[in-house]
């Protein structure tokens, strides 16, 4: 009898750690997780900025023959400013962070722009509407204003007191952002859109009393300075907004060949009216008498000693 008999030398076939597919599961996970924030903020930045924009119907100055993913004409210059930079910075207020608001952003407003540039193609009015430097410029505006606030979002997401100054923000554009909803909306029931005068000073009060309660809360965090862009953001969008809606009027066949004359200089006199309307500065105002109100406790509690001294502690 032999003493040594022969090993069996099969080598085992090497089984996979469990460590690494529940690596692989986690990075599928995060991988479907970014592309549902992404879908559903690019959703989120339709529905709130274009979407009441598809009952648009017997509009001046729009299109006949159909309604249009995102307003592309001159009429429209305005509603497509604040459309999209309302939307944009909500939905980086939403998102936090820019891995996914910046993707959901672009990809919202690349897929909106192909259909409505099409529509534009295909409407009987093409010639017109489609001219490519109209649409052009408002290419450029819808750009702009996209990028504008989603970078403004996606700074609000990083701290209390920059959503607040976020929001203050959105909230002084809140008065026109409503008006064109609403806008969108009458004109789907009636032949022509129009806002009543007791709802638009509701909004116009309810705006001026949301600019104040947040000037204050920003004020008592310290970041009074702040305000500034709110109280910026008050008059200058609102000026902005009427002047493309000016120029709305002023774009005429053949204008191409004086535009100095036809449209800057109306525009150069149309600013300073604009400036002089008491109406403009009651937003701004509305945001420094709460900055002011903080300040001026501050400075009171400061002298009154440590019984006043909770006024000038920021909120946590």
């Amino acid at each position: 009898m032999c003493l040594h008999d022969p090993v069996n030398s099969t080598v085992a076939p090497s089984v996979q750690p469990a460590s690494t597919k529940d690596s692989n599961r986690e990075d599928v996970g995060v991988a479907l997780r970014w592309l549902a924030w992404v879908i559903g903020l690019a959703l989120l930045w339709y529905v709130l900025g274009f979407a009441s924009n598809l009952a648009r119907d017997n509009v001046p100055g729009a299109p006949a023959g159909g309604t249009l993913a995102l307003p592309l004409y001159p009429s429209g210059y305005g509603r497509l400013v604040v459309g999209a930079l309302v939307a944009s910075t909500i939905i980086g207020l939403v998102g936090r962070r820019a891995s996914r608001v910046w993707p959901a952003g672009l990809l919202a407003v690349g897929l909106a722009w192909v259909v409505a540039r099409a529509g534009l193609a295909a409407s009987p009015q093409a010639r017109l509407y489609g001219n490519e430097r109209l649409v052009l410029f408002a290419t450029i505006l819808l750009a702009v204003a996209t990028l504008v606030g989603l970078g403004l979002g996606v700074w609000g997401g990083r701290g209390a007191w920059q959503r607040l100054v976020t929001i203050s923000v959105v909230v002084a554009i809140a008065t026109g952002y409503v008006s064109g909803v609403i806008s969108d909306l009458q004109s789907a029931l009636t032949a022509q859109p129009s806002i009543s005068i007791t709802g638009s000073q509701l909004t116009r009060w309810l705006t001026l009393a949301a600019l104040f309660g947040l000037a204050v809360a920003v004020a008592a965090m310290g970041k009074a300075h702040w305000l500034v862009l709110t109280a910026a953001t008050s008059v200058g969008l609102p000026a902005v907004v009427t002047v493309l809606t000016y120029l709305s009027q002023l774009i005429r066949p053949g204008v191409a060949g004086n535009v100095a004359a036809r449209i800057l200089a109306p525009i150069a006199d149309l600013v300073p009216a604009v400036l002089r309307t008491s109406t403009t500065w009651w937003p701004p105002l509305a945001v420094l008498a709460g900055g002011a109100v903080v300040c001026s406790s501050g400075r009171l509690a400061a002298a009154n000693g440590p019984a006043c001294q909770y006024v000038t502690q920021p909120i946590p």
